[in-house]
């Protein structure tokens, strides 16, 4: 019988060490790491996300007198306008003011002026309603038709007033396109394209299409995409979005990465985390290889 008891007793003492550790090592696990996976999102979750606008005077005088929080206009966004060289997400596409899609108004607005919120799993925008029933109408179909660039400087001096600089991007676009070598493909510089149709694009590997993009990453604190799943045809790779390139080769648009498909076989491999979207180590590890420089944007 005492045996017995013994016995039990030393289960339970190696049951609570077990349990010890296990908290242990994840209290151990990088502070980076859970800021890093806190952050990520999927670009096609970011893509349809909550705005939360600015309160206008009048709803904060009223809140304050009934002693309450002042109501704030929601948004929706509809797109991100991505600076094809630098990666970053320079303009916010917002819908608002309209009933299940009907009779609503959509507006660029300068990325300066959103941030994510982190509380209320949202974004707040530095702008009440009433400034953004000012700007002029920005229609995304017509811009993806026309262009972003010759799209935004449309409607961009509306902020200036706001103390937004104006940006040249048709400017900067004069400046010498590059050839991919080894292709036919173009990198046209500085060209605003659309968040919405990167999962459009084929990805090539110089001359030769590689795959598909199956999902995005979105950093919402940094306001960029950090990397892409490319489906190829054996394996699922981790790419970081600085490594593809926005290109063209006669009228044809893809992202093109500049190594062949053989130098790709060493390609990290996307694996699923067991919690959050991409492992922060994988990450690192594809920025490693393809001569990309560590980046506390992403957290490392």
């Amino acid at each position: 019988m005492y045996s017995q008891i013994k016995k039990v007793c030393l289960l339970c003492v190696a049951s609570i060490a077990l349990i010890g550790v296990s908290q242990a090592q994840e209290k151990q696990k990088p502070e980076h790491d859970m800021k890093t996976q806190a952050h990520h999102r999927l670009l096609s979750d970011v893509l349809g996300a909550d705005v939360r606008m600015k309160a206008s005077d009048e709803a904060i005088r009223e809140a304050r007198e009934d002693n309450e929080q002042p109501d704030r206009p929601a948004g929706t966004i509809e797109d991100l306008l991505i600076d094809s060289r630098s990666k970053k997400v320079e303009w916010v596409v917002i819908s608002f003011g309209g009933l299940i899609g009907i009779g609503d108004k959509t507006v660029a607005v300068p990325v300066k002026m959103v941030d994510w919120n982190q509380a209320k799993k949202c974004f707040d925008l530095s702008a009440t309603e009433e400034q953004l029933e000012k700007q002029k109408e920005f229609d995304l179909d017509e811009a993806k038709e026309s262009g972003f660039d010759s799209a935004v400087k449309a409607v961009q001096s509306s902020w200036v007033a706001l103390g937004i600089p104006e940006q040249n991007y048709q400017e900067q676009d004069r400046e010498k396109a590059k050839i991919i070598e080894g292709t036919t493909f173009t990198i046209v510089p500085m060209r605003l394209s659309a968040a919405s149709e990167i999962a459009d694009l084929p990805v090539y590997a110089k001359a030769k299409e590689w795959g598909e993009i199956e999902k995005a990453f979105f950093d919402v604190k940094s306001m960029r995409v950090a990397a892409v799943v490319v489906e190829g045809d054996e394996h699922q790779f981790l790419v970081p979005f600085d490594a593809l390139h926005h290109a063209r080769d006669k009228g044809e648009r893809a992202l093109v990465i500049e190594k062949t498909p053989e130098e790709l076989k060493g390609c990290t491999t996307y694996e699923e985390p067991k919690s959050g979207l991409v492992d922060p180590a994988a990450l690192k590890r594809s920025r490693e290889f393809f001569g990309l420089p560590e980046s506390s944007t992403f957290g490392f």
